[in-house]
């Protein structure tokens, strides 16, 4: 975000921020529960810890501004595992499932789902409950989308198609 990078711990409750172009560590942060997935919007960054929350967090002293409980419907998406933000959205795949939710940042709803199974099939995969679907990413130079998993094989590039 801007001239630094932040990096989350999974369970040390840990937010690390370095430099971007020296990678020299510059501040530190704690934070109580999990660190799953970190995106951000160049003025916020947004964090989620497994459930179905995405916190609001200021990028300057980590504390949470608002939460946002994202839902699917009537039914709250638990499990939102690592993010992106782009095109006004958060993008975010589910933990063990093959499948990246559109959210609307403002009001949590999903607005849209892209499949991704047929990607890298889960037959193919040699544990397909570990080698799960967990990387997105965007170039924002060329707007290219990527997305990879734990285990994967490879990084596929991949277009989302608006009908």
């Amino acid at each position: 975000m801007g001239d630094q990078i932040y990096q989350i711990t999974y369970k040390n409750r840990t937010c690390f921020v370095y430099e971007k172009d020296t990678l020299k560590k510059t501040k530190q942060f704690n934070y109580s529960g999990e660190g799953w997935g970190l995106a951000n919007d160049g003025k916020h960054l947004f964090m989620t810890d497994k459930t179905s929350t995405i916190s609001i967090r200021d990028p300057e002293t980590f504390d949470v501004v608002r939460k946002l409980r994202v839902k699917d419907g009537r039914k709250s998406i638990v499990e939102l595992n690592e993010l992106e933000y782009f095109d006004g959205h958060i993008w975010a795949n589910i933990w063990r499932q093959d499948k990246i939710a559109k959210i609307d940042p403002e009001s949590g709803t999903v607005v849209a789902w892209l499949d991704c199974s047929t990607i890298y099939p889960a037959k193919n995969r040699d544990n397909p409950q570990e080698d799960v679907l967990n990387g997105i990413a965007r170039d924002t130079d060329s707007g290219r989308l990527f997305i990879t998993g734990k285990m994967w094989p490879k990084l596929y590039e991949i277009e989302i198609l608006d009908k």
